[in-house]
């Protein structure tokens, strides 16, 4: 996955991740087309996108979006719904995505 991007495996630790274009918990799967090498600088990189990622779910799970919406957003342009966020949202996914 990562040469077909051009970068060479194995990156420093922590540099990249194999992220998912659409994650699992958005209905993602692991098929190698929906996986690509996420940096984490410059910020916001792979960990900001895990915010975004558990705050669709969150919106999903309590039905205020649809699954196929959270998709579409996730997919087109993350950074956009990321920026969409406010400072206390941020904060509080912060606290439950215990690895950020």
């Amino acid at each position: 996955m990562y040469e077909s991007y051009g970068l060479t495996y194995p990156q420093p630790r922590g540099a990249y991740e194999a992220d998912h274009l659409i994650p699992l918990e958005l209905g993602g799967n692991n098929d190698i087309e929906n996986l690509f090498p996420e940096s984490a600088e410059p910020r916001p990189g792979f960990k900001e996108k895990d915010l975004v990622e558990n705050y669709l779910n969150h919106e999903v799970c309590a039905g205020r979006l649809s699954l196929l919406a959270a998709q579409e957003q996730i997919a087109r342009d993350w950074l956009a719904v990321y920026k969409g966020l406010t400072t206390n949202q941020i904060d509080e996914l912060k606290r439950e995505f215990s690895s950020y």
